[in-house]
């Protein structure tokens, strides 16, 4: 606020007046006279302006410690403050004292301003004594004091500007007089330019002085952050305090001051309420209000506002004349509270929907706090039940011990966190696999207030894990199955070929010699050594189930009980052989002689279990596996299958040795006893043909093996349990037999002559080719070995059909190599004769190939 000077601000220059002595000596004179008038009226205006400056200073000095007083007692709540509360209401009664004092002997004011500034230091000493005495709430107080204040204030200001202007029409007269008295004389020009220069430091530090208030003042002002109104009901006229401006971002007097102006600014979703309230508290339904609602400030946001008000005076019915009041901007306490909500409402959220189970535990003793849905699912339990247990209780026994250390030490702070795969032990009893990941909330200390975890049902993971390992193990089984194939196919053909020709030359010889001869012996044990080797390499074909074969349906109850003699014999007679046949029984296909290998070798390792007496049980069964035995072990399929159980009562094995008895040359037995390929070929011929093998065995408890064989649809092969008929000899007919290994070829025509054919012999598939084209007679039989260079047997037999469509085809082989037969399985309609052979197993299955219709 601009104030005028009190003095003008040019300096007057001395003048000459007169040269003359008269002039001189009257203006000396006039000067003296004036200069001793002046002296004497510049005494007393002197003591006049001394008395208005004090006056002016008790005045100001009053403001000032009416805004010290004010400061104190607007300050003093706060524990760190400087200021006190007693401090101030003495400087506000000094203040108000020395108000009175000034005005009672000061007469440079207006009568009227005087009056009004009394009213105001009567109002304002009135509303302290009330603030004083309590008499209404202390928000209300605080906001009626101030307004006092400023009401006060402005009086102050209107004492001080007539107070200025009275000291500057003093100024003025005795500028007049000055001007007079130094164009007469050298000592009033003096005193005047004295008083113009006091005046002038007067004037500097009264301004000083002014400006010092109005700082004060200011400061005062802007200590407090919240906006304050003040509302006169009658004329609908607003006051807002300077904060409350800038709170909503505008300049003083941004809009209106009036309730219209206000509710414009309110957002429409607040309004109703608010208004309404704020007509409760005019129409006496409630002494004060507090409500929150958003105003839009002067950038277009929406400000939230805490409200509180109070109706100040109120007419003879009731209704409020004048409401005060004050408006905090609670928006960023109001984000504050909208971003915890949504932070809580996320974590809640999150909490139940989530995909895994999270609990919070207490880490003192395990007690579980909170828990979600997904972990209630996963344990099977109710919240009560939850709330009572401690979670080492669901923990398995076998895992609790370890799994609370785990946890202790990482409670403890010795690992960053707890994470272990454990056993739960279901509400139904069912045990489940579990991962744990949990993280520790802790105090300043470093001790742990809540324990966090992330429970995550892992039990098909770890089955698909068992199973995997499980299949690791069949496809390594598998694998050494394939190297045993390939082994036994690298060696069959060729050692086959020469067992055959070992045992057919012992064979010739021994038809040549008389029993008594004395080499008759010796040629026996080459054969029997020669048929030992033979079977020593059937078994490793049979294993790696590259074994020949020619399947055909059955009836397992008629083929078993056929080899009930032979198994009986096996056994000894101080074993028990029980045979439990089973009814109805569905007739499978496989090879009759796969029978009774599997047979032999089963009972064989069951007499060798049993130390002296004991019982070997045969049973049979129809069995259908379903989906939820296949699903138990990965290596059934659901279906209908024959069930052959051989059980034993003898020793038993322990699991280690059950894990490896399938394997090629594992044995149990001593030296000399066994080769280790038994059971080897059992599991060989039982994959061959598409079926299953179980073994059951506890040590002293014996063992069962079970046997699947899949289910065979049509009736079974009556011929099977056909005796053995005389094998015709031949009458004649021409075989072209076609074999690489001359020793095998030789001695097989040997064996064909000696049975009555004519023999055409070929090494090679050519040579073969140009005797049917060459022979001019018939040729009923061609003998051909499967495995050769250049052609193998099939391709030859399909050249001689094309030549010769009457002539029919007899393979011979150590090892077929897929040629004539697939996985070991002959084709359909394919004659096979398992090389090494015997002269009457030869002549056998030629005539039985001659008797057959092409």
């Amino acid at each position: 606020m601009s104030r005028p000077e009190f003095f003008p601000s040019h300096q007057r220059p001395a003048r000459l007046l007169c040269h003359s002595l008269l002039w001189v000596w009257s203006t000396i004179l006039l000067a003296v006279l004036v200069g001793a008038m002046v002296s004497w009226l510049y005494v007393q205006q002197r003591q006049t302006l001394r008395t208005a400056l004090s006056e002016l200073e008790n005045i100001r000095q009053a403001r000032i410690d009416l805004c010290k007083g004010f400061l104190h007692v607007s300050l003093a709540g706060s524990p760190d403050s400087p200021f006190g509360q007693p401090e101030g209401l003495s400087l506000l009664q000094q203040a108000i004292t020395s108000f009175d004092q000034a005005l009672a002997g000061f007469g440079g004011v207006e009568k009227d301003s005087a009056s009004a500034f009394q009213r105001s230091v009567a109002d304002f000493a009135g509303r302290l004594q009330e603030w004083k005495g309590g008499g209404m709430s202390e928000p209300v107080q605080g906001v009626a004091l101030r307004i006092a204040f400023h009401e006060l204030e402005r009086q102050a200001d209107v004492i001080d500007t007539q107070t200025q202007r009275h000291l500057l029409r003093l100024s003025a007269r005795l500028d007049t007089q000055f001007a007079l008295a130094l164009c007469g004389a050298t000592l009033l020009l003096t005193a005047i330019c004295g008083v113009v220069f006091y005046a002038g430091r007067t004037r500097d530090a009264f301004e000083a002085a002014s400006r010092k208030s109005e700082d004060r003042l200011r400061q005062a002002m802007e200590a407090t952050s919240d906006g304050l109104w003040d509302w006169n009901v009658q004329t609908d006229e607003v006051y807002f305090s300077p904060a409350y401006w800038r709170m909503l971002g505008y300049e003083p007097g941004g809009f209106k001051g009036t309730p219209q102006s206000w509710a414009d600014l309110l957002h429409p979703d607040d309004r109703e309420q608010a208004l309404a309230v704020s007509r409760g508290c005019i129409e006496n339904r409630c002494g004060n209000f507090e409500m929150e609602f958003r105003l839009r400030a002067r950038n277009g946001d929406w400000k939230w506002i805490l409200g509180r008000g109070k109706a100040i005076s109120r007419d003879a019915r009731g209704r409020a004349l004048r409401m005060i009041g004050t408006h905090v901007d609670i928006t960023e306490r109001k984000r504050t509270e909208e971003a915890l909500r949504a932070s809580e409402a996320q974590f809640r959220a999150i909490f139940e929907v989530a995909s895994v189970g999270i609990v919070q535990v207490d880490p003192r003793d395990g007690q579980m706090i909170r828990y979600n849905d997904k972990f209630r699912e996963i344990t099977g339990y109710q919240d009560e039940e939850l709330r009572a247990m401690r979670f080492p209780e669901m923990t398995h026994p076998e895992d609790r011990q370890v799994d609370w250390q785990i946890f202790s030490s990482a409670a403890r702070g010795e690992t960053p966190d707890y994470r272990n795969e454990k056993r739960y032990i279901r509400k139904d009893g069912s045990i489940i696999w579990v991962r744990l990941n949990a993280s520790f909330i802790r105090d300043d200390a470093g001790r742990p207030l809540r324990t966090v975890a992330i429970c995550e049902d892992i039990t098909e993971r770890r089955q698909a894990e068992e199973e995997r390992e499980k299949l690791q193990m069949q496809l390594i089984q598998a694998q050494k199955m394939e190297s045993v194939g390939r082994l036994a196919g690298g060696i069959a053909h060729d050692f086959n070929n020469m067992l055959g020709v070992i045992l057919g030359h012992t064979e010739i010889a021994l038809g040549q010699l008389d029993e008594n001869h004395p080499v008759y012996f010796d040629f026996k044990q080459i054969r029997t050594a020669a048929e030992r080797a033979a079977t020593l390499t059937r078994q490793l074909l049979a294993f790696a189930r590259r074994q020949t074969v020619a399947p055909r349906m059955l009836d397992l109850n008629a083929t078993v009980a056929g080899m009930l003699k032979i198994l009986r014999r096996l056994i000894g007679e101080n074993i028990q052989l029980a045979w439990l046949p089973g009814p109805d029984l569905w007739p499978v296909k496989l090879d009759p002689s796969q029978i009774d290998q599997i047979l032999a070798n089963l009972c064989v390792n069951a007499r060798d279990a049993i130390a002296d007496v004991g019982k070997v049980t045969i049973e049979t069964k129809n069995m259908v596996v379903d989906a939820a035995c296949s699903a138990y072990d990965a290596g059934y399929q659901p279906g209908e299958y024959v069930l052959l159980a051989v059980s034993d009562n003898g020793q038993g094995m322990d699991k280690e040795t059950v894990d490896q008895i399938f394997e090629p040359f594992f044995t149990t037995k001593g030296a000399g006893r066994g080769t280790g390929l038994g059971l080897a070929t059992v599991y060989g011929i039982v994959k061959q043909n598409n079926g299953y093998i179980n073994v059951y065995s506890e040590p002293g408890k014996g063992t069962t093996f079970k046997i699947y064989l899949p289910r065979h649809a049509g009736p079974a092969d009556s011929s099977q349990t056909a005796g053995a008929a005389e094998t015709p000899r031949g009458l004649g007919e021409t075989v072209l037999l076609v074999e690489d290994e001359e020793a095998l070829l030789k001695m097989t025509g040997r064996m064909l002559e000696m049975e009555g054919y004519a023999v055409l012999a070929a090494r090679t598939p050519e040579e073969a080719i140009r005797l049917s084209e060459e022979h001019p007679g018939a040729i009923h039989l061609l003998l051909t070995d499967v495995v050769m260079p250049g052609m193998n047997g099939r391709e030859l037999s399909e050249r001689i059909q094309r030549l010769r469509p009457a002539t029919k085809s007899l393979f011979m082989s150590g090892y077929t190599a897929n040629v004539i037969a697939h996985h070991g399985v002959l084709d359909e309609g394919v004659q096979f004769v398992q090389k090494p052979f015997s002269r009457q197993e030869l002549a056998a299955k030629v005539s039985a190939v001659l008797a057959t219709s092409v």
